[in-house]
């Protein structure tokens, strides 16, 4: 864990603010007799049962429900120094905390982290690529796509042995691409449509998240830094795409700017060009297969993709 640029303080407010979470978080989550719960788990196991078709291994992760099985959630903190960006390394500070109880119940907002010199992000997550990420009843109301897409996400990281800053941006597109092939596997065109509209919206925000963190590099160079925060949010609320994602996902949060746009960064910068090697007619199978061979590092990693290019224009005429 690197922690870089925090005060001493910081980290003992930041252990202090969990450990005061854990005693308020002294109860279980409750059971539930609905159906949807085991219908997720049957289609939790229908799409492990494709993922072997991509030669993937299935996981141990949303193979249960909360009626067979407690539930965890992790809490996930980042911090990154303000007006500074770690595009293509760890952040300047991660910390983690698991809870036995499904995120839903978790109270975000008792978590308020705020600090002079860094931007916080706080996120809370159900899913995740271990036995103890369970089906929750929150899971389970999800739409179908959105369930088949983070199942096959979290087995997709049992694949990969990558720093998480380059694995998790090659997980995404593929995840989504694989939740397409197992919707016309099985004949859904609605859902096959769905997809395909949800790839083509990610592939623009995918675009405008890669432009943005440019053009805050930009800022920060030429700006002092309160001038430029001010200059990089008023950019940000013209994205048609991210800016409706970043004001979701930092509701109620403060000072998230350096650190929630280094996360997204993170899990999108590459899906664009995943998604336009998919379309020069390599299967997906093969896809995954190279990726798997991806350099752990950067600029190599997109100098790997440079090559594939090549190659699949060859090897498939385009």
């Amino acid at each position: 864990m690197k922690l870089k640029f925090l005060a001493a303080s910081v980290r003992f407010l930041i252990i202090a603010v969990i450990l005061g979470m854990v005693i308020l978080l002294d109860e279980r989550e409750e059971k539930s007799g609905g159906s949807s719960l085991q219908e997720t788990v049957l289609l939790s196991q229908k799409v492990k049962r494709f993922e072997k078709m991509l030669s993937i291994s299935p996981g141990q992760s949303l193979t249960k429900s909360t009626n067979e099985q407690v539930a965890s959630s992790i809490i996930s903190i980042y911090l990154q120094r303000k007006c500074t960006l770690a595009l293509h390394e760890p952040f300047d500070a991660e910390i983690q905390a698991h809870f036995a109880l499904s995120g839903e119940k978790t109270p975000l907002q008792k978590l308020a982290i705020t600090t002079q010199d860094n931007s916080v992000y706080v996120q809370r997550l159900n899913t995740f690529s271990d036995l103890r990420s369970v089906i929750t009843p929150d899971f389970a109301r999800k739409t179908t796509l959105q369930k088949v897409k983070s199942i096959i996400h979290e087995d997709l990281h049992d694949e990969f042995n990558l720093p998480l800053e380059q694995e998790e941006a090659l997980i995404t597109p593929l995840a989504y691409l694989a939740a397409r092939e197992f919707f016309q596997s099985t004949g859904d065109k609605q859902y096959v449509k769905d997809s395909e509209k949800k790839i083509a919206d990610a592939r623009a925000m995918s675009r405008e998240i890669n432009a943005f963190v440019k053009y805050m590099e930009t800022v920060f160079k030429r700006l002092p830094c309160d001038e430029a925060q001010k200059k990089v949010y008023r950019h940000l609320v013209t994205l048609r795409h991210y800016q409706n994602m970043y004001q979701k996902d930092t509701a109620g949060q403060k000072d998230t700017l350096e650190a929630k746009a280094n996360y997204d960064f993170n899990y999108w910068k590459y899906f664009d060009t995943i998604i336009s090697l998919h379309e020069l007619g390599v299967s997906l199978k093969t896809l995954i297969v190279d990726l798997k061979k991806s350099p752990h590092t950067y600029p190599e990693i997109t100098q790997y993709f440079r090559k594939l290019e090549e190659r699949y224009r060859k090897q498939y005429n385009r």
